[in-house]
């Protein structure tokens, strides 16, 4: 199993639809929700980032974009983490004079 369905595995057992209407709500509508709170979605994409470091570190820009386009908004949210991470990680300052 790839990293993208064993997210989504993860992320789809843990929806919350009581959340899930707060959180649409809260952004107006514009967005479907899974309902997991950020603190919990962080845990699941943690656990799972440790799994599948190897096929992200290869492939982040790959796999982020995969999750942007996804429906629900829980996916984007991992999708921008992972591309803050291993942009981070790779940025070099060059020094201009």
């Amino acid at each position: 199993m790839n990293f993208i369905q064993a997210l989504e595995k993860e992320l789809l057992a843990h929806r919350n639809a009581e959340n899930a209407i707060k959180m649409e709500a809260y952004m107006k509508d514009n967005f479907p929700f899974l309902g997991i709170k950020t603190e919990q979605r962080r845990i699941i994409l943690k656990q799972l980032w440790k799994k599948h470091k190897p096929e992200i570190q290869s492939d982040f820009r790959g796999i982020s974009w995969s999750l942007f386009t996804k429906k629900d908004r829980d996916f984007q949210y991992c999708g921008m983490e992972i591309l803050i991470q291993e942009i981070k990680k790779n940025y070099k300052k060059k020094t201009v004079y």
